[in-house]
């Protein structure tokens, strides 16, 4: 009987282990919106098994480019052929040719290794006019050393646990046993996949590039002076059509509204020659 309750008190502890790591998660994500140091980390977390080795910070970089070019479907290959030879990817890529009198445009995202973002800046604004360039930055320090912090202090419960089940002979302990099993490996196994994300995230930079045809960006607006006056016609002339449309739609019951009033109004007068004459008798 001693045995079967230190099991369960065993058992207890793991799973107490396991709901303090998901209540740490709070107060480390607040330290990564205030902007804290990676020292301020909570004393909790250090304690579950992160080491005393200085940590190594975490960024996470992202870049919009637009560039300009006459010949956009010649540019849209030639990032493509620049970012395969820096040793990016292409991950997703978008080509639309001329519509309605506009100029084709193309996008692209690309991910390229960290190292290597400024240098694929630099090769893809050799291949036309660089309009706009901005690069974004999100320091994830803080939830990379959280996390490793949780999954470390996870898998030495789960340890723990493993030997527990290991020396128990009760039916009703290794149940109990499995499925405290099965709850820390579902949450050691949701940590180290946030991980690997941010692990990649940061590795790993995304830059989106935009190529618009020289003569229809949003730079250089419209092609002349004469499209903006044949646009301004189109547009009086679409709305001067609507009203037309309108009018002619709405004439008929114009006539109906007409002809009921004056009904109305006739029915009225009747009715009041009747009353006259029926006083005077």
């Amino acid at each position: 009987m001693r045995n079967r309750n230190s099991f369960i008190a065993a058992i207890f502890i793991s799973l107490l282990t396991l709901s303090a790591c998901g209540t740490g998660s709070g107060t480390a994500n607040q330290s990564v919106g205030s902007g804290s140091d990676v020292s301020m980390v909570d004393p909790a977390i250090k304690d579950a098994g992160m080491s005393s080795e200085p940590v190594t910070q975490a960024v996470i970089r992202t870049g919009d480019m637009t560039i300009e070019s006459s010949d956009v479907e010649q540019v849209f290959a030639d990032v493509k052929d620049a970012v395969t030879k820096i040793g990016g990817r292409v991950e997703s890529s978008n080509f639309q040719g001329r519509i309605d009198g506009y100029g084709p445009n193309a996008f692209l995202t690309i991910r390229i290794a960290e190292s290597k973002l400024d240098a694929a800046v630099e090769e893809i604004s050799k291949l036309g006019k660089r309009t706009s360039l901005s690069i974004s930055t999100s320091d994830v320090t803080l939830q990379t050393v959280d996390l490793q912090a949780k999954i470390d202090a996870l898998e030495e419960s789960r340890v723990r646990l493993q030997r527990l089940l290991d020396s128990s002979t009760s039916t009703a302990d290794l149940i109990a046993g499995e499925q405290a099993m099965a709850t820390l490996r579902t949450e050691l196994d949701g940590y180290k996949s946030q991980l690997d994300y941010l692990s990649n995230q940061v590795a790993e930079s995304t830059l989106n590039v935009q190529i618009v045809d020289d003569n229809t960006s949003v730079t250089s607006g419209l092609r002349s002076v004469k499209e903006i006056f044949l646009q301004a016609v189109r547009g009086f002339l679409n709305a001067f059509q609507s009203a037309f449309v309108f009018i002619i739609t709405a004439i008929p019951w114009l006539l109906m509204i007409g002809i009921a009033v004056l009904i109305g109004r006739a029915i009225s007068k009747l009715i009041s020659r009747l009353v006259r004459r029926r006083n005077q008798r």
